[in-house]
């Protein structure tokens, strides 16, 4: 299967990521840097509708893990991770 993770460069999403290839998924991550998993990665914002659809192409799943979890920083911020992010369509 074909799977897109988004957040691999956090624990969550990079031990994820890492599992679904260890049991033989074809994984891809979207990232803003790279997350330096050895895996295909797609470099964008997850609120950048052309960096999602870019990066969902040919996919079976997606697993979006992506998400601004500090305790500290500006609103803004975190709405684009994680709710603009969320919305984003391809």
């Amino acid at each position: 299967m074909k799977v897109l993770v988004t957040g691999a460069s956090g624990m969550l999403g990079s031990a994820t990521a890492r599992a679904l290839a260890a049991r033989g998924d074809q994984v891809t991550v979207l990232q803003r840097r790279p997350a330096g998993l050895g895996l295909p990665e797609v470099l964008g914002d997850i609120a950048d509708p052309v960096a999602v659809r870019r990066a969902v192409a040919g996919q079976d799943a997606v697993v979006h893990l992506a998400a601004k979890v500090n305790i500290t920083g500006a609103w803004p911020g975190y709405q684009r991770a994680n709710i603009v992010g969320t919305a984003t369509r391809r």
